[in-house]
């Protein structure tokens, strides 16, 4: 009987840990696509759902702490890095120039709870849910129905169903398709599925318009097929599936050379590179300019909530408003936390080129390693998932170790 109590609610907990993500992620744009399109209401606003989740995720990290410390010292890095930005945000929060601020205080406070809840989430990615590959193609269909070849950001829903800064803009859509995509296509194991279903995103996110996104994609894609082909073992199938993979691109992008060239050459994509002439560049490059002052004039303690005196939302896009936010110590803690498990993939990885389980970290960890140094604030909470896929590798690696 207490067995049976045991494995109940493990099965319990990790469910939640599930409907979390699942909510976090695919039903995030799916419902407010039906709220946009639709007028779909559930009578309560959808961060609130998310908020109540949190519960349940947080339940988990309690009686599964074991699962998170096969690597102790990156383990009391990930505690150390969540306990410090609490207490600065706590401490500005009741002193200095933002206290009693609730707008700086919950902008701190809600990232650091879904980055320790995506971190904590992570982990699932060597699980397998069919939630998110019927979801992905659900998505994919919505497109079809709304695509015109000319409406290239047609789900930038930007509602009052998020609230304000959590609203569902063209780059979360990118995102969430993005994340769809990946927690499920490292647990199939069809080549065809796999080819098709990333054809599929590169579409998805050429027509949702997020440049990052899209950028950190091919980038983090590129460099896994890199080491992909140059781990030991199964070359001939190694060869075949990037001769696969290439043939279709190229077949697709000869018959469809005109429809591509006119979707990228309409889209948000044409100016990634054209720095003069995009706006959404320049405007970064004032604010990154308004703010960098304020870490050379508090190099050590950094100037929590500054970017407010700009307005909401006018913080550094990159990771140095980390250190304009929680100073030099949160700022080096949170580089950490995102180059270690790069960087030790790649050492395991070419130590041991015969661990097909660390594919999904190398992917997740360059992809959000990528956008923090080049376009994502702190306050980009989905950075966690690089956390919490290095927690589960560790995880897989120790019991594939020993042998249980």
């Amino acid at each position: 009987m207490e067995n049976y109590f045991k494995i109940s609610r493990q099965r319990l907990l990790n469910s939640g840990l599930w409907v979390f993500l699942i909510f976090a992620i695919p039903l995030n744009f799916l419902y407010n696509y039906l709220y946009v399109q639709y007028g779909f209401n559930l009578g309560i606003k959808y961060p609130f759902l998310l908020h109540g989740l949190l519960f349940f995720v947080f339940l988990f990290f309690i009686f599964n702490i074991n699962y998170f410390n096969f690597n102790k010292k990156y383990f009391y890095l990930f505690i150390f890095f969540a306990l410090y930005v609490a207490f600065v945000s706590l401490l500005n929060f009741t002193y200095f120039d933002y206290a009693l601020d609730s707008r700086v205080f919950f902008e701190s406070l809600f990232f650091l709870l879904y980055f320790l809840a995506f971190s904590i989430s992570g982990r699932l990615v060597y699980e397998k849910n069919k939630s998110f590959i019927l979801l992905f193609f659900i998505f994919f269909l919505l497109v079809l129905l709304n695509f015109d070849g000319m409406n290239l950001i047609a789900f930038s829903l930007d509602t009052d169903a998020g609230d304000s800064e959590g609203h569902i803009n063209y780059q979360l859509v990118s995102l969430f398709f993005m994340l769809t995509w990946f927690f499920f296509f490292f647990s199939v194991e069809n080549l065809i599925v796999k080819i098709c279903s990333t054809i599929v995103l590169l579409f998805l996110l050429l027509t949702s318009g997020g440049r990052s996104e899209l950028v950190g994609f091919v980038v983090s894609l590129s460099f896994l097929i890199f080491n992909f082909f140059f781990s030991k073992g199964r070359l001939l199938n190694k060869l075949f599936f990037i001769s696969i993979i290439s043939i279709s691109l190229i077949l697709l992008f000869y018959r469809y050379y005109e429809f591509i060239d006119n979707l990228f050459m309409n889209s948000r994509h044409a100016q990634i590179l054209d720095f003069s002439n995009s706006s959404s560049w320049e405007a970064r490059e004032y604010i990154y300019r308004q703010n960098i002052n304020y870490i050379y004039n508090n190099p050590f303690f950094g100037a929590y909530g500054s970017h407010f005196r700009s307005g909401e939302g006018h913080y550094i896009h990159n990771m140095l408003s980390a250190w304009q936010q929680y100073g030099l110590i949160g700022f080096l803690a949170y580089f950490l936390l995102l180059f270690i498990p790069f960087f030790h993939s790649l050492l395991i990885f070419y130590k041991e080129k015969h661990d097909e389980n660390i594919y999904p970290l190398i992917f997740i960890s360059t992809f959000c390693l990528f956008l923090c140094l080049v376009t994502k604030p702190v306050f980009w909470p989905y950075a966690g998932l690089s956390v919490g896929v290095y927690f589960a590798y560790m995880q897989k690696r120790n019991i594939n170790n020993k042998g249980y």
